[in-house]
């Protein structure tokens, strides 16, 4: 839905891509819990995790006539815009532009959130592997939009400034995405702060982020000051 309205849908076409998102995974109830929690997917398995699209079709469809068109996005969700996705290997335009949306968020959500196979990767690793995937699989404008809304450095990411402190990310601008502003939670040295030090970015010039891919287990780590 944030996606649709940065790229200025109105309601009635907001909420038609928010249906859409709602049900395009439906057809994962027809794939077997023990192929879901595999780490690694033989050949048979992958196959059939391939056909859920066509899963999520059917079930939508079988709602009734009102629901046609909802089923011709969800089995769209997986096709990339250079063909590689499945289960018809449709390319470019001939994807429906809520199926591009929702494909690429279910993208981004599945890299910033753990599976059976792997962890959760650092949301601004997320963003920098769709990044480099921009030009074959994804819609470079539907990327931008997805920036424009989650930010470089998105809130509640830890980040590394150049003075050595670590940081979470309290609050963003559209005007200075580098510049955000961040909740200050441990000094140079790696000690935990007692006392919670805000800093806007965007007022301290001589300050920035050198590292934006800090992981949550540093915090754990971490003695206190």
């Amino acid at each position: 839905l944030k996606l649709g309205l940065e790229l200025e849908y109105d309601d009635r076409k907001a909420l038609a891509l928010g249906l859409c998102g709602l049900m395009h995974d439906i057809g994962m109830l027809s794939i077997p819990e023990e192929v879901l929690t595999e780490r690694r997917f033989n050949p048979e398995q992958l196959a059939l995790l391939q056909r859920h699209p066509e899963e999520s079709q059917r079930m939508v469809q079988s709602f009734g006539k009102a629901f046609r068109w909802i089923g011709k996005v969800v089995v769209q969700t997986h096709e990339r815009q250079d063909g590689s996705g499945y289960p018809r290997g449709l390319k470019g335009e001939e994807i429906h532009e809520f199926a591009r949306i929702i494909g690429l968020v279910d993208t981004y959500e599945a890299m910033a959130h753990p599976r059976a196979d792997r962890e959760a990767q650092v949301v601004y690793n997320a963003l920098k592997e769709i990044l480099d995937l921009r030009n074959s699989l994804f819609d470079p404008t539907l990327i931008e939009a997805l920036i424009y809304i989650v930010s470089i450095f998105p809130v509640g990411s830890l980040v590394k400034l150049n003075d050595g402190e670590i940081g979470r990310v309290a609050g963003t601008s559209r005007l200075h995405p580098t510049r955000p502003t961040v909740d200050i939670l441990l000094d140079p040295g790696g000690r935990k702060l007692s006392d919670l030090r805000q800093m806007n970015l965007g007022d301290k010039p001589m300050l920035y982020i050198v590292d934006p891919a800090i992981e949550e287990g540093v915090l754990e780590q971490a003695s206190t000051s």
